[in-house]
């Protein structure tokens, strides 16, 4: 069964329970935040301040603005960790937050103790590497 398919059980499974129907949540996602399916991935996830409540991060309405935000709230995932990790590295921010299941609990993740690397100096570097700039004659 692959990511996309096991997310549909879910809320297949979930029934009434559930908070926001699927075809919302893609649509969010899509207009305010990150969506990628794979056959080995499905990732649903939107920008937000890691200082925001625990009431913010799960409320799907919240975006942060670009410039704003240090944190990647994944409110759906499935499929391998390692590829999905790859795909936050690919656009990075400097936390990560989730919640398991049911729970209303938030866990920030910092991207340093994530990727073993700090994204602000990470940031600077490809700052000044695309501001030295290159001429080719």
């Amino acid at each position: 069964m692959n990511p996309y398919d096991k997310v549909m059980m879910m809320y297949r499974d979930a029934g009434d329970d559930v908070e926001v129907p699927l075809s919302d949540m893609i649509a969010h996602h899509v207009h305010n935040g990150m969506l990628v399916s794979t056959h080995d991935v499905f990732l649903a996830c939107r920008p937000v301040c890691s200082s925001w409540s625990d009431e913010d991060h799960l409320d799907i309405s919240k975006v942060a603005f670009r410039d704003e935000a240090d944190c990647w709230m994944v409110w759906m995932a499935s499929g391998s960790m390692a590829e999905l990790m790859a795909l936050l590295a690919k656009y990075p921010l400097p936390w990560v937050s989730f919640s398991r299941g049911d729970s209303r609990k938030v866990i920030r993740i910092s991207s340093e103790r994530i990727y073993g690397i700090n994204l602000k100096s990470l940031q600077k570097a490809k700052g000044s590497e695309s501001s030295s700039g290159s001429t080719r004659g």
